[in-house]
């Protein structure tokens, strides 16, 4: 949350994705492989969080590298992002179960392969971003100064951000409230847990590219408002559902989710100016990682409050998704007046 807009910040402002990319990514492996050898727990957080900072400064570049590339090829914007979305969202799928292998033989080999994928991810960003050179932003703002400045400047791109915000912090109650929900309440193992969980990933990696795609032709604004819309009011009753019928829920809620993830994407695209691709797309990622942090808080908290309260596990659980699943749709009704005078505005779709 803190790194993201300053790496994107000091892209533009250098115009130089490449060595700030390939840079990040080595640091990130060596700090992945410093992790195994922290000689006490304070230690291993603060080196976690370093390493946070250097992935996602690596990620923030990239995808302001993907992003200058849409901003130059205007009519395929939509697939490029949603490509990148899908890559993001795959990678996230196949690593926690690549993880889980590598971890058999010791957590050092986790550490190690996930070190080495740095490396490669270093030099095929030396070879890709060749030659990759960005407008440079004005200014003597930096980090979370220069993001202020960006939305005071043109505040349609906090709509983009504002929903990656709401998925990401609904991610983040699935991943805790949820999964609690299916051991607690349903019963269910760990992995039956885990396949639940991937029948929401991979649908959403599969579709984030053709909805991306789609977006040429379909308005942006009303997949956005309109997935949104969806995926809130699915997660909304998530404790209604019959416990037979989650998997096919869970393939639902993946496929609502990509309907407005792609577009987002697509819609930063639209909005952001040419010399803050980067400080655009880190807001982006702030915005996102903010979510992602508040999601189990907030789901913690309405559980927690629910129980002090009275009521059922069932009832506790129902109400993290209703706030979580509620938030979302609020979102999205508030965002229509704002996405109809960018439209009307001939700046997105």
């Amino acid at each position: 949350m803190l790194a993201a807009p300053a790496a994107g910040w000091f892209a533009d402002r250098l115009g130089w994705r490449r060595p700030l990319v390939a840079g990040a990514f080595l640091l990130d492996a060596l700090l992945l492989l410093s992790l195994d050898r922290a000689p006490a727990y304070p230690a291993l957080m603060a080196i976690r969080f370093a390493e946070g900072a250097a992935h996602i400064a690596a990620l923030t570049c990239v995808m302001g590298a993907a992003l200058a590339l849409a901003q130059r090829h205007g009519e395929r914007a939509g697939a490029m992002m949603g490509a990148v979305g899908a890559s993001i969202v795959f990678a996230v799928a196949i690593g926690a179960g690549l993880g889980g292998i590598l971890a058999r033989g010791g957590v050092g080999r986790a550490l190690w392969g996930a070190a080495a994928l740095g490396v490669l991810g270093a030099a095929a960003s030396l070879w890709a971003l060749r030659g990759e050179e960005g407008a440079r932003a004005e200014g003597p703002e930096g980090g979370l100064a220069a993001l202020a400045r960006v939305a005071r400047e043109d505040r349609a791109v906090l709509i983009p951000c504002v929903f990656t915000f709401c998925e990401r912090l609904t991610v983040g109650i699935l991943i805790s409230s949820f999964a609690l929900y299916l051991g607690g309440v349903l019963g269910r193992p760990p992995s039956a847990i885990g396949l639940l969980m991937s029948l929401v990933l991979f649908p959403f990696a599969l579709l984030c590219y053709p909805f991306g795609k789609l977006s040429r032709v379909w308005p942006k604004s009303v997949m956005v408002a309109g997935g949104a819309l969806l995926y809130g009011m699915a997660l909304a009753v998530l404790a209604w559902v019959p416990p037979g019928w989650l998997p096919a829920w869970m393939i639902l809620l993946g496929v609502v989710s990509a309907v407005n993830f792609a577009p987002s994407l697509a819609m930063v695209a639209d909005l952001a100016g040419a010399g803050a691709r980067s400080t655009a797309m880190g807001a982006f990622n702030a915005a996102g990682s903010l979510g992602f942090l508040l999601g189990p808080l907030l789901g913690g908290a309405a559980v927690q409050w629910a129980f002090a309260a009275g009521m059922s596990p069932r009832a506790a659980y129902a109400l993290a998704f209703l706030a979580g699943g509620g938030l979302t749709v609020l979102a999205a009704l508030l965002a229509v007046p704002p996405l109809v005078r960018l439209v009307r505005a001939g700046r997105t779709t």
